[in-house]
């Protein structure tokens, strides 16, 4: 808790927030950074765990070590003021991924009722960054939009699955080059 997070912070690892962050915790190889108890999440723990689990399993990916870091805020205001000094580009948006020049892989999210689906996209994104070399746009946003429907509703119960079959039948042929 408390020690973690000063060490942390000492290291430059989790950067300093105005707010103060109510809990950090280190799950695996990622850290949660937030203003809120995470026990105030049902099964945040879970989500995490199981959504980069399932990302290794389907793809076939080897687990490393890379950090991955989630700053999780409790409103927009707190997280535009945050990600205006970090990634300033994903300002207006509900949740971000950044890769920085220092390597690490980091998450940014707020609290707002798609929380739990852009969360899973966005962590999607952290995890192929962190464990490839490269992953072209096209293919990171595809596994990004897989990976963000919950895991049971993945093979039949997919959004964007009716769109992909409609296009397919209207003749739609992808220029994967």
């Amino acid at each position: 808790g408390v020690l973690l997070s000063c060490v942390l912070i000492l290291f430059g690892l989790i950067p300093t927030h105005a707010g103060e962050w109510a809990e950090t915790r280190r799950i695996g190889r990622i850290v949660v950074a937030s203003e809120m108890r995470l026990d105030r999440f049902v099964g945040i723990v879970n989500i995490i765990q199981q959504q980069e689990a399932d990302i290794l399993a389907t793809l076939d990916l080897p687990a490393t070590q890379s950090p991955i870091e989630i700053y999780i805020f409790s409103n927009r205001r707190s997280y535009a003021e945050f990600v205006g000094r970090q990634a300033p580009e994903a300002i207006n948006r509900r949740a971000a991924f950044a890769k920085n020049e220092d390597g690490i892989n980091r998450v940014f999210i707020y609290l707002h009722n798609e929380f739990e689906v852009d969360l899973r996209h966005e962590l999607t994104h952290a995890v192929l960054h962190a464990t490839l070399p490269f992953v072209p746009l096209w293919l990171d946003e595809g596994l990004a939009e897989y990976f963000e429907v919950l895991p049971e509703d993945r093979p039949s119960k997919n959004p964007h699955q009716a769109r992909l079959k409609w296009a397919i039948k209207l003749f739609w042929k992808p220029n994967l080059e």
